[in-house]
């Protein structure tokens, strides 16, 4: 445990200091406590935070400060010793339950103050003795059983926030457990905690997808080889239909050629046979004429 602290010594100011010097303060300590967030637990971060905000809301404010001042000062006066408790201060201790304690305590001491101010803001000053039963009497009895009922109120709501939280926190380790043990389950691995659990979903969603891309471009390749076997089909097909064609054709143009040159011959035999005819009967018919002249001339 750590020396307890002033909300003067939280800013780092002196107990004179300006309204314009706790602001310059407060975000001087703010930017600071922004740059050490990633060094610090989130609960750590949380209660500093928390931390200067009181500081600066109490020391901002003329009537809360007054009041403060006075508190302090009853603290660490040698005849009030025993009463250190009624002051605000704050405890550095790193345990997160003393933290949200002490972050309790230190907003139940701002309710107290404010509703110390609000006494002080209606004329009634801390430790004044009521005059009379009238009117004044009467607000500032009011004013701080108000005060109080909200004080205690805030407190009261605070502690079950407080409470909650911690059952909260036991249902999210809870359902990480079972989580952890559904995984366990159904892969046969048991994660360290969730974070180690939210890597290897991760992982086992990158495997599937690389599986899923691997399977998808075999399909693709084996597709693309069908339709290059198919299209090779198709083009022998063609390529066959094409000769036996062009086969066709050919055979049609000799047969053509064939019956063309046979009936050229058979036309030129019966030329030649027609030709053959008439010569034979032109030599018949000179050798009659000479054989009636032969007879003529031997007749006379």
């Amino acid at each position: 445990m750590s020396p307890k602290q002033t909300l003067y010594e939280v800013l780092a100011v002196s107990p004179t200091a300006t309204a314009q010097e706790i602001q310059d303060a407060y975000q001087q300590r703010w930017n600071s406590l922004q740059l050490e967030k990633d060094a610090l637990s989130s609960e750590n971060f949380n209660f500093r935070q928390q931390l200067l905000k009181l500081a600066r809301s109490t020391l901002s404010n003329a009537d809360e400060r007054s009041y403060y001042d006075t508190k302090l000062a009853n603290t660490v006066a040698p005849d009030n010793a025993d009463r250190k408790t009624n002051a605000v201060t704050v405890s550095t201790n790193n345990d997160n339950l003393s933290r949200r304690a002490d972050t309790l305590a230190l907003h139940a001491d701002a309710l107290a103050l404010r509703a110390q101010a609000m006494a002080i803001r209606a004329g009634l000053p801390d430790g004044a003795l009521p005059q009379s039963s009238g009117v004044k009497s009467t607000i500032k009895r009011t004013v701080i059983i108000v005060g109080t009922v909200v004080a205690t109120l805030m407190v009261i709501q605070m502690i079950f926030m407080f409470f909650a939280a911690r059952m909260q926190e036991g249902a999210a380790k809870a359902e990480e457990k079972v989580a952890i043990e559904d995984y366990y389950r159904a892969n046969g691995v048991r994660p360290a905690n969730i974070t180690e659990l939210h890597r290897l979903e991760a992982e086992n969603r990158r495997k599937a997808s690389e599986e899923s891309a691997a399977e998808r471009a075999v399909q693709k390749e084996e597709y693309e080889k069908r339709q290059a076997e198919e299209e090779y089909r198709r083009s022998r097909e063609d390529v066959k239909r094409l000769a036996d064609q062009v086969t066709y054709d050919l055979n049609r143009s000799a047969e053509a050629a064939r019956i063309e040159e046979a009936e050229a011959a058979a036309r030129k035999q019966r030329q030649v046979e027609e030709d053959a005819r008439r010569k034979e009967e032109a030599e018949n018919l000179r050798l009659r004429r000479l054989n009636e002249k032969w007879q003529r001339t031997l007749a006379e």
